[in-house]
Order: C-alpha cells, then sequence, then structure tokens
C-alpha cells in the first residue's frame, strides 16, 4: 500500500519556487485596442508582440499568470512531437507536417532573441534532444 506521501502529486517547480503574485481586478472600463483573456505562456506572449506593434493591450487572467498548463511544464523548448508530426501527416497531409515543424524552429529562435534582446537572466542554453525507445 502506497505511503501518503507516495500518493501526492508533485508540486510544480515554477509555482513552488516564484513569489505569488496580486494584481488588480478589473472593476471599470478601459479603453484597449486588445484584451487578452489568459495570462499563460501564448496569452503572454501575444500580449510582447501585440504591445511591441503599438497596440494597447491588457492581459486577464481569472487566476495566477502562468499558472496552468505553462506552470506545470519542464521549461523545455524543443520541435521534438513526434506524435503530432505524424497525426498532422496523417490528417493534413505531409506539408502541412512541415510547416508546423518550421514553425516550432522559428519559434526556439524567436525566444533565443527576445531573451538575448531583453536581457533575461533565464539559463537559457541549448541542448541537444534525443528519442529512447525499447
Amino acid at each position: 500500500m502506497a505511503s501518503k506521501e507516495e500518493n501526492k502529486l508533485p508540486k510544480s517547480y515554477w509555482l513552488d519556487s516564484t513569489p505569488s503574485t496580486e494584481y488588480p481586478s478589473l472593476n471599470e472600463d478601459i479603453d484597449l485596442d486588445i484584451l487578452i483573456v489568459g495570462g499563460g505562456l501564448v496569452g503572454i506572449s501575444c500580449a510582447y508582440f501585440l504591445q511591441k506593434e503599438g497596440f494597447n493591450i491588457a492581459v486577464i487572467e481569472a487566476d495566477r499568470i502562468c499558472q496552468g498548463t505553462t506552470a506545470h511544464t519542464t521549461a523545455k523548448i524543443t520541435s521534438q512531437h513526434g506524435l503530432i508530426y505524424n497525426k498532422i501527416k496523417n490528417q493534413r497531409g505531409k506539408d502541412m507536417a512541415k510547416v508546423y515543424a518550421e514553425s516550432n524552429e522559428l519559434a526556439i529562435i524567436e525566444y533565443k532573441r527576445i531573451i538575448d534582446e531583453n536581457k533575461i537572466d533565464c539559463d537559457y542554453t541549448h541542448q541537444s534532444a534525443y528519442i529512447y525507445t525499447r
């Protein structure tokens, strides 16, 4: 029989190692070009790019910024999505799978550019990725 300790779900490193944030609730009308609903990595990334283009934007999040799916990742940036490529190839064709792959490779380059441009101290390192099988 498993102990109580073994039955506990693992804690997210990101949630466990960062301070809580408290942002005010939106209690009044605001004038915006774009409202982004969701403060995960996708929402924050969209906000970053739209703000750089001069749009007046706001991000609203029901809970803590980057607390959902983003908080429970390993922060690995990769284009190695073998099962997804196969699914896209089977459903949409080889060309669409190639577009997906190229888009992911461009995203990796863009992450690095943003890190360098903003001098973000995040321990980014480029590493090789491997797939193992039995």
